[in-house]
């Protein structure tokens, strides 16, 4: 009860912070790749899953925004993965083969009701934390190396992040810190700033 007392505290207040091994109980925390490669089913709409793909390179004053990066459309994580263990190769939508040694691959943004049946979806527990969201609005991340999402701000509630294998990179600012948007139209939700971040992932659950 401490600990659902702590996070309700931190969440009303909208203050970072990190909790360790609170999650231990989940039963997504034994996830393997093998699993996931199982598990995560392309979505119904294209029969595929999208990559998004950008160089580890980062230019000075160039932000590379989603719908600027190349993409990859795979049938299976499996084939992500073994791009990233080279065993396989990733080839781009301007069918050019991506080299893995100066690239990262992002599996960004995926609600898991598109991409996993309800009893994977069970496998995710927000009420350890004491908070009342449903599993099935969580989305689920995985990246290689290098991969980041532009500088931005959610304009909505709070977002809580599940860390389940790797590590990730935040990069916060002040409150009173001038963040105004820097695309038009601005976005409803996620407002983005003209700043140059990158950030590395992993592989993460997020809840809303």
């Amino acid at each position: 009860m401490e600990l659902y007392a702590a996070v309700r505290s931190k969440i009303e207040y909208l203050e970072p912070f990190v909790i360790s091994e609170c999650i231990n109980d989940w039963k997504a925390m034994g996830w393997t790749h093998q699993q996931l490669a199982e598990i995560v089913k392309p979505t119904e709409s294209n029969g595929s899953l999208r990559i998004r793909l950008g160089p580890k390179e980062h230019l000075r004053g160039k932000i590379i925004f989603e719908n600027e990066s190349k993409m990859a459309y795979i049938s299976s994580l499996e084939q992500f993965f073994k791009w990233f263990s080279g065993e396989a190769t990733m080839m781009a939508n301007d069918q050019r083969i991506i080299d893995r040694g100066n690239h990262w691959g992002y599996f960004d943004y995926n609600y898991v009701f598109d991409i996993m049946n309800p009893e994977n979806i069970a496998d995710i527990d927000w009420r350890h934390l004491g908070l009342d969201a449903d599993p099935v609005d969580s989305t689920i991340w995985i990246g290689t190396p290098g991969a980041h999402t532009p500088c931005h701000y959610d304009s909505y509630g709070y977002n809580v992040h599940a860390q389940l294998s790797g590590s990730k990179r935040w990069i916060l600012f002040e409150p009173n810190e001038n963040m105004k948007p820097i695309r038009v139209p601005y976005e409803e939700s996620t407002v983005f700033r003209l700043v140059i971040l990158p950030v590395k992932f992993s592989f993460l659950f997020s809840s809303y």
